[in-house]
């Protein structure tokens, strides 16, 4: 059953430059594969993470993803992993679906043209236009979020060329990097298992996945302090150490790098969270 969590303060208000009110509140949902975040306005500097990116405006309008210092203008794009983009989307509702690195449709992202960036179709999703309303409004879907997340990113991938071909060791790959508790402990495990240097395997790591194994050691830290922050039951400093990160002001650091906000705002009424298992609070 899905589960919904309101966390922290009361609403925002309404901003004099319109930014709306706690009843069109931000919407996080933590997917097995991803999450989907939807606001109802966005304007951030640039951020960057491992994720591969659908963005896209529900209603169509076109919004601003600014890369490498050139503007583009569109309702949709398909953004690469690590690539550091800002972005601007002023009244315009828009949904963006992050795509884990462990995911089966993360490597397509490899087919993004430099500088990592390019517009979609719009048309192609206007079959899966109630999943996207009700991802922005926090309302149940009529299916499985997780389907719904898959067809939608499904419906953008086919609008890029082929990617190369995967390489059939990525799936043992990950499973070897289960559990590590770091960095170095992830990289002796992963240049074990192909019987490598550790120059050589973190090279054929990054070309099967197309990221560096940091940013795949990043994106599991980043998962093991989602959840417990938005929890709100521990200090920020526990999930810091508990998600191998040296204090909470690396954490908040970090957390603005990979979000555009901060944890604090992330813990706020005015995000609400949509997570597996019994409800929270709400």
């Amino acid at each position: 059953m899905a589960s919904i969590l309101a966390v922290g303060r009361s609403g925002r208000g309404t901003s004099a430059d319109g930014r709306p009110s706690r009843e069109r509140r931000d919407q996080l949902h933590v997917l097995p594969r991803g999450f989907v975040y939807a606001s109802p306005w966005v304007v951030t500097a640039a951020t960057s993470r491992p994720t591969g990116v659908v963005l896209l405006a529900v209603d169509g309008s076109p919004f601003t993803v600014e890369v490498e210092g050139k503007r583009y203008a569109h309702n949709a794009f398909a953004i690469a992993p690590n690539v550091r983009r800002g972005l601007c989307a002023r009244g315009v509702t828009l949904v963006s679906l992050n795509v884990a690195p462990a995911a089966p449709l993360f490597p397509a992202f490899r087919a993004v043209p430099a500088p990592g960036v390019q517009p979609l179709d719009h048309a192609a999703f206007h079959p899966h236009a109630a999943d996207l309303a009700a991802f922005a409004t926090g309302t149940p879907l009529a299916r499985a979020p997780s389907q719904a997340f898959d067809d939608i990113v499904a419906a953008a991938l086919e609008q890029l060329a082929p990617a190369p071909m995967d390489d059939p060791r990525r799936p043992a790959m990950l499973d070897a990097l289960l559990d590590a508790e770091h960095d170095a402990l992830a990289l002796e495990r992963l240049s074990q298992h192909l019987g490598l240097s550790y120059h050589r395997a973190s090279h054929v790591f990054s070309s099967a996945l197309g990221i560096p194994l940091r940013s795949y050691l990043a994106w599991g830290k980043q998962r093991r302090v989602l959840r417990p922050l938005l929890l709100g039951k521990e200090s920020l400093t526990r999930v810091a150490h508990d998600g191998g990160l040296p204090d909470s002001a690396y954490l908040s650091r970090i957390y603005q790098r990979w979000y555009g906000q901060t944890p604090s705002f992330a813990r706020s009424q005015a995000v609400q969270v949509h997570l597996g298992g019994d409800v929270h609070r709400s």
